[in-house]
């Protein structure tokens, strides 16, 4: 792996250990609707780790469950969906890990975060738990986290090589293998794992177990 000049983290599963509090979520805000539907829905989400709530409501109400009015039922899902889990990002705190690695870079390379949660959100988040000043950026959605990987690498003029990014989803892989973007997959709070063949058909792909590993790699001590 080459020198990089910018990282980039994606939030859930890398900074805060809320994958399966989101994945309860997706359920709970879908209650009332076909239970068979939601599972394959839920599941789909554990697949695409880093794809907005937006996208994938949209599907639901559009695709998967088509109703009458979509836009008033991916709405209502939207509203019950965010409830819970800003509950449970005041609950948790971020992996100190993430914070010591930000700190180790600090006035060496920029760190962002690249995510598929709320962007306003995730920086009310971020600030709630005063580790926004980690960051040289927070993005997240509605805008799609491909858009946002190009938008840092633009503000900071660096080519794919020169960037790395850590998550742990199948939408980080994704993102990442459209861009050139060398990956760190980070496997210790994933519902998402890349198979073997996967990890062949990105060319800049590296699996870690833990953030044990990534700080090893980073030389932190």
């Amino acid at each position: 792996m080459t020198k990089f000049n910018v990282l980039i983290l994606d939030c859930d599963g890398v900074i805060f250990d809320v994958n399966r509090q989101k994945t309860e979520a997706f359920a709970e805000a879908l209650s009332g609707c076909p239970s068979d539907r939601v599972a394959f829905f839920v599941k789909m989400h554990q697949e695409t780790g880093g794809v907005s709530r937006y996208e994938k409501f949209r599907h639901f109400f559009t695709e998967l469950h088509p109703v009458h009015d979509a836009e008033t039922a991916i709405q209502h899902a939207l509203n019950a969906y965010a409830a819970i889990v800003q509950k449970a990002y005041r609950e948790l705190n971020p992996h100190p890990s993430a914070i010591k690695l930000c700190q180790f870079l600090k006035e060496k390379v920029p760190v962002f975060v690249a995510s598929g949660s709320d962007e306003e959100e995730l920086r009310a988040v971020f600030r709630d738990h005063e580790i926004i000043q980690y960051f040289a950026g927070v993005y997240g959605s509605p805008t799609k986290k491909i858009e946002n990987i190009r938008k840092i690498m633009a503000q900071r003029n660096v080519a794919p090589e020169e960037v790395l990014f850590v998550g742990d989803g199948g939408g980080d892989y994704q993102a990442t293998r459209a861009l050139d973007v060398p990956f760190i997959y980070l496997g210790e709070m994933a519902e998402w794992e890349p198979s073997e063949e996967e990890q062949k058909q990105h060319p800049f792909c590296t699996p870690m177990s833990s953030w044990d590993e990534i700080l090893e790699f980073f030389n932190v001590t």
